[in-house]
This record gives C-alpha cells, sequence and structure tokens, in this order.
C-alpha cells in the first residue's frame, strides 16, 4: 500500500501562493468559511490522480484552473508550470515485494510526484543502484559477473538491450548465456526517459500501479 502524507498545492484557482497540508494517518477534516479554497483544494488533489483517467474534467487546464490574475505573467514562462506536488510513503509490505524482485533490499520508503499544467508529471525519490542491481542479478543467474557487467553500462531502454543482445550473439557468445541473459530484458523499459532503467521499471510495475486514486462528489 502506498499512503498520501502531505499536499503542496502550488497555484491553483483562488489558491495564489502555495499551501502545504499534512494529511493525518486516519482521517483528515478540511474546515474553513465558504469560499475560503476548501472546494478548489480537494479539486486540486482529485486532478493530481482521478480514479477514471478518461475523465477530462479532471485533467488540469492553465486557462480554466491557473489563478486569473498570475496567468498572463506564468504564460510567458517557456517552463512547464507545478501545479500539485503529492508526498507518499510506501508501506513495508510493498517494500518486500520490490525488494524480492530485484533480489536486494529496496529502501526507499518516500517518493513525490508532481502534476503539471499540461498533465505531465515528475517523479521524486525513486532510486536504485543500478550497478548493484546488474551485479546481484548477474550472480543469480549464475553468470560470470566480471565478463558481463561492465556491458550493461550504458543500457537505458529495451533497445538498448537488444543491441547488446545482437552484439553478444554476432560475437559467439553461448546460446545458453544468450537465453538467461534474456531474463534480464523485462527489467528495460520500452524508452530511455529516464537515466536509471531499473528505477523506472520499479515505478511502472511496482509503485505507480498503486498509488492511490481519487475520487471528488459534492
Amino acid at each position: 500500500m502506498i499512503k498520501l502524507t502531505k499536499a503542496v498545492i502550488h497555484k491553483y484557482k483562488c489558491i495564489e501562493k502555495e499551501q502545504t497540508i499534512e494529511i493525518e494517518p486516519d482521517v483528515t477534516v478540511l474546515v474553513g468559511m465558504n469560499e475560503s479554497g476548501k472546494t478548489s483544494l480537494l479539486e486540486a488533489l482529485a486532478k493530481v490522480n482521478y480514479f477514471d483517467q478518461n475523465d477530462t474534467d479532471y485533467k488540469f487546464n492553465m486557462t480554466h484552473d491557473y489563478p486569473r490574475k498570475q496567468k498572463k505573467a506564468a504564460e510567458k514562462s517557456k517552463d512547464s508550470i507545478e501545479a500539485v506536488t503529492l508526498h507518499y510513503e510506501i508501506d513495508d509490505d510493498l517494500l518486500d515485494e520490490i525488494s524480492k524482485d530485484l533480489s536486494f533490499e529496496y529502501s526507499c520508503k518516500t517518493f513525490s510526484y508532481t502534476k503539471k499544467y499540461d498533465n505531465s508529471s515528475t517523479v521524486v525519490g525513486i532510486y536504485v543502484d543500478f550497478a548493484e542491481f546488474i551485479k546481484v542479478k548477474l550472480e543469480a543467474l549464475h553468470l560470470d559477473v566480471q565478463k558481463y557487467e561492465s556491458m550493461f553500462k550504458g543500457i537505458k531502454s529495451k533497445e538498448n538491450f537488444n543491441a547488446l543482445m545482437t552484439k553478444l550473439e554476432t560475437d559467439g557468445e553461448k546460446d545458453e548465456n544468450l537465453l538467461v541473459l534474456k531474463k534480464l530484458e523485462s527489467y528495460f523499459p520500452d524508452d530511455s526517459k529516464w537515466n536509471n532503467p531499473i528505477a523506472n521499471y520499479v515505478w511502472r510495475f511496482h509503485i505507480s500501479p498503486n498509488m492511490p486514486r481519487f475520487m471528488y462528489y459534492d
């Protein structure tokens, strides 16, 4: 399980200055006068990871959602503007699941997820020691660590991985070794947007699917 621990609303509708809300471990209650921003806060949270990903009403929209007084100045910026950053904590069961998959301890218990007004996102706090991962996996597969580990430097995507396999095959690598090495293919993503492909793998297969989805209704 992954639990929300803190929300930072950068700017959203009537929220013109950054606001931080600590989330209680059991129940969090928002109390305030009418027009004080409670609805805006809940809407902003919902739009970060809404339960219905196809609902366009729960996507960030610069025209409708950004504070009007500051919109012109913001539009001049070439950078993608942050809307909300959420901080999460991973429970021990999921940490154990990730560690078992990686074959060594995964200890990054907390991370943050930022959603921007163009609905792109960034993740901070997901880390895996790539060199250690390769070493441990090669040992688990009973392969020569000294022979192969240096070959994985710079391998960031499935395309890179397959190119390495092709090179090894061309160089006359034994078929049985190639078959064993192929078991590592699933850990490499189809693209190379992250510098660390194994951290990307942990995000895509373990963390992202388990992040809480939000529902807003009144």
